[in-house]
């Protein structure tokens, strides 16, 4: 017997099973590895469709007050339609506005539409009522409306608005 031989003992193996993993140990491991990424992954994106979804949906609010502005402003100075872009930036959205006076007399009430269209091709809108501020009251009071039509709203009822004007929806078209 050599001096290897009678240190492992008569009856022990060259190998042992301490010595590392076998396949199938490191085949578990890998796809519990792999379980985990894929969970993970799909988390992370759901997340940014999210994010993005969200972005969107603030671009498209932004966009509606700043053209309410812009067409309360234009109304005030008399013009009853327009419209325009939101600069360089944001070549791709667009805006469009039209008023009508509500009646004649001590109190000048116009109800104005606009309408935001975005790279999508979709319409966001919104109907808001502005006072004229040389008459008895001043200010405005909004509702809002969504759809995916294009072009002005000539064909839209607008007797009831006033009890619209209270409340609110999303402005997105989705």
């Amino acid at each position: 017997m050599t001096d290897r031989e009678h240190r492992r003992g008569p009856h022990r193996s060259a190998r042992t099973g301490d010595d590392g993993f076998t396949l199938l140990e490191i085949v578990v491991a890998l796809a519990v590895i792999g379980g985990v990424m894929f969970i993970l992954l799909e988390t992370h994106f759901r997340a940014l469709r999210l994010y993005e979804s969200a972005r969107d949906e603030v671009t498209i609010r932004n966009f509606i007050s700043q053209a309410m502005g812009r067409a309360e402003t234009e109304v005030l100075a008399g013009n009853l339609a327009g419209d325009g872009d939101f600069g360089e930036r944001y070549p791709d959205y667009t805006y469009t506005f039209e008023a009508q006076q509500m009646g004649e007399g001590y109190v000048l009430l116009y109800d104005v539409l606009i309408s935001v269209e975005d790279p999508q091709g979709e319409t966001h809108e919104i109907v808001f009522m502005v006072y004229d501020p040389r008459s008895s009251g001043g200010g405005t009071t909004a509702g809002t409306r969504s759809g995916t039509g294009s072009g002005p709203a000539s064909g839209i009822d607008l007797s009831g608005l006033s009890s619209r004007a209270g409340g609110t929806q999303s402005g997105s078209g989705r």
